[in-house]
């Protein structure tokens, strides 16, 4: 009795000790199953999401993707260091292997997260195929690998308890033959661990698949051969099937028009295992789609490619839309020169009938004189002076009107200006002057004429309409040269040297909402019916086209000065200075000098340049506070650099009031406007010299030098 009492005890024993470990098996890694399905689950939502914000095909806040992405990091600790939320109680792990991959998958996360941000970031410069772009994707193809390599890693851990438990069993059942039924409810519970397992992951992949059929994306995935294994609906619609009745076929029978080319595509990814991006129009049975596509290489467990998946994007409407443009820019400098003539018509009239009138005149003179027999060479001569000035007219208006690519060549822009002078007397009204400030000397550049011709035509038009009650219209050219400096704060300037075109008015100004504006399509601040908005849209193409760049500076009631810069063709002489060097050159000086501007990094170059050659130099952000530190140290102060534009009362005001303090006081205007415009009333307030925005360091050190040395710059 005893021994079976013994017996009964131990079996008692056995059962209970099974139970418990069977249950603490179950309760250490259901959890932590799924919390390695929601490792990658999240992090695939989250690039997901990313992908289609950057699209522009998800409307949620970028937050939503961090969010994710700090959920797959939570489920990653928990695994490591245990935690608990709503689904279960997550004990760490011991085991060294699995902990350090899932530490590999946390710092996965964290450089998925970097790059992930640093692309965001650089939305507006990157786009598909981009390094960062490329580098995006190829860290989140190695945090799949690295989360795959945890769920193989997490399997053995659970196989080997589970090895374990089986062997144990196994050991009771030789020591006690009589156990044998404790050994079989032990297996049975072995089972339902496992099927527990095995549930909780084809929960985790039915999630995925939800994600994989819902996303807006075209997802499909095919082995080498082009044949498929898997595709959503997004992808199915269009085959006008469902996913299930295209896995099996190939290339041939989906797309039998370019079956060779897609599958030469999928075998050279899987051959290569590198992402490459397409953009296609593909035929549906549905119709004809434009597909932006990315292939990426898919592993298996072993980290050996054995499909690749195509992810596309819809971009059909994209293309219409972008065709519907081209062929808008097509027809845009053409109707531009139309409306440039409207404007013309008025002057043309006025000087055909002039010479019409003289013809018809000296006509007259000449037959009256023809009735009486005497011979009229003096009017048959003005006859034919105004039948000259007519056919030149004719050329001018046939040299405008022509439609044409560019020809570009070496240009001596001077020249087109003086060219195009009298066709912009004839545009604007008399009541406005027209003044013309050429460099003798100016390099040559590589463009079309007729093309500079017509940014001289609308800008002048631009012009006439900003001064309704007439006034002064300025055209410079000069030379110049970019530094790094300055193509460090003008993205899209490059540095070296250029040919520079003034083109200044005097009329009404543009307030910044307008500026920012004034190169957009069909944009205008004029009433209706009185310009299309192409005019300076054109210019903007022009210029561009050209390889250069135009800067508009304005404020209302200010005027407006526009300045051009082309590229100026490569004549450097022998033996040139760079900037640098020709900074070095220039002397220096131990005297104060008050800078004043409103851009704080145009204060903080003009103050290090300055205090580089020994100046002592005192800042101030406005005219007020100028006047202040001015009062304060009037003495000290030997020269005041003043920006004309401003907040509060602007420079000029600023310039009167220190001469009111100082008739003495030498002050330097730097300004974006022209010498020849808005910067002469300065001048004639009282100011030292005039320094051109943008300058290099060499030409500030140099006017510094020479204003303080008392030499006239003006």
């Amino acid at each position: 009795m005893v021994g079976i009492a013994l017996l009964a005890l131990v079996m008692t024993g056995i059962m209970v000790f099974s139970l418990i470990t069977g249950s603490r098996l179950v309760q250490r890694y259901t959890p932590l199953v799924d919390a390695a399905m929601e490792i990658k689950l999240e992090a695939a939502v989250a690039h997901l999401w990313f992908e289609e914000i950057l699209s522009g095909d998800r409307y949620a806040d970028i937050s939503s993707v961090w969010r994710h992405l700090d959920q797959s990091a939570w489920y990653a600790k928990a695994m490591l260091h245990g935690g608990v939320n709503p689904h279960g109680v997550y004990q760490p792990l011991d085991d060294p292997v699995l902990r350090a991959e899932i530490e590999a998958v946390l710092q996965k996360i964290a450089e998925f997260r970097a790059i992930a941000q640093k692309r965001w970031a650089e939305r507006n410069h990157s786009g598909p195929g981009s390094a960062i772009d490329q580098r995006f994707d190829a860290v989140f193809a190695d945090f799949l690998r690295r989360a795959e390599k945890v769920e193989a890693a997490l399997k053995m851990v659970i196989a080997r308890d589970l090895f374990r438990f089986q062997v144990l069993q196994w050991l009771l059942i030789a020591l006690v033959a009589g156990l044998a039924v404790l050994a079989v409810i032990a297996f049975l519970r072995y089972e339902r661990v496992r099927s527990e397992a095995t549930l909780a992951l084809a929960q985790s992949e039915e999630k995925y698949r939800h994600i994989f059929e819902s996303s807006g994306t075209m997802i499909s995935l095919y082995d080498e051969h082009g044949v498929c294994l898997m595709m959503n609906q997004n992808v199915a619609r269009w085959f006008g099937g469902s996913p299930d009745s295209f896995i099996g076929k190939g290339f041939t029978q989906l797309h039998p028009e370019a079956a060779e080319e897609y599958s030469a595509r999928i075998a050279e990814v899987i051959h290569s295992g590198e992402i490459r991006d397409y953009e296609d129009a593909v035929e549906f049975p549905e119709g004809e789609r434009w597909l932006l596509s990315r292939v990426y290489p898919v592993r298996d467990s072993q980290d050996r490619i054995y499909a690749a998946q195509i992810v596309s994007q819809d971009v059909t409407e994209r293309k219409k839309a972008e065709q519907d443009k081209q062929s808008l820019e097509m027809q845009l400098r053409q109707a531009q020169k139309m409306e440039a003539l409207g404007t013309l018509a008025g002057g043309i009239a006025h000087d055909f009938n002039n010479i019409l009138a003289a013809i018809i005149g000296y006509g007259e003179l000449a037959l009256d004189d023809a009735r009486r027999g005497k011979v009229s060479p003096e009017e048959i001569q003005q006859i034919l002076k105004a039948s000259g000035r007519a056919r030149e007219l004719v050329r001018q208006i046939l040299t405008f009107g022509r439609k044409g690519v560019f020809e570009l060549k070496p240009l001596n822009l001077n020249q087109v200006v003086v060219e195009t002078l009298p066709i912009i007397e004839r545009t604007i009204p008399k009541m406005i002057s027209l003044e013309m400030h050429l460099d003798q000397n100016l390099n040559l550049v590589n463009g079309d004429a007729s093309q500079f011709e017509q940014v001289l035509l609308n800008l002048a038009t631009n012009a006439n309409d900003a001064m309704p009650e007439g006034g002064k219209l300025v055209i410079e050219t000069d030379n110049l040269s970019l530094d790094e400096e300055y193509a460090n704060s003008h993205l899209e300037v490059a540095p070296g040297d250029y040919v520079r075109v003034t083109v200044s008015d005097t009329g009404e100004g543009m307030d910044k909402a307008a500026l920012e504006k004034i190169y957009d399509p069909f944009y205008t601040t004029k009433g209706v019916g009185k310009g299309t908005g192409l005019g300076l849209a054109t210019v903007y193409g022009i210029v561009r086209g050209h390889g250069g760049n135009v800067f508009c500076y304005s404020e209302p009631g200010s005027g407006t000065t526009f300045k051009i810069y082309f590229p100026a063709l490569k004549s450097e002489p022998a033996g040139s200075q760079s900037p640098e060097e020709e900074a070095q050159l220039i002397p220096g000086g131990g005297e104060t000098i008050l800078l004043v501007d409103d851009e704080a990094s145009l204060l903080e170059v003009g103050q290090r340049s300055l205090s580089e050659k020994g100046y002592s130099v005192v800042t101030a952000a406005s005219g007020e506070e100028a006047l202040e530190v001015y009062r304060d140290q009037v003495l000290a102060i030997d020269l005041v650099i003043m920006d004309l534009s401003m907040p509060g009362m602007g420079g000029h005001k600023a310039l009167q009031e220190i001469l009111a303090l100082n008739p003495q006081a030498k002050v330097l205007i730097a300004s974006g406007y022209s010498l020849n415009g808005q910067v002469q009333d300065s001048l004639r307030s009282g100011a030292a010299g005039y320094i051109p925005k943008p300058f290099r360091r060499a030409e500030l050190l140099q006017t510094v030098r020479r204003v303080l040395d008392r030499h006239n710059l003006i």
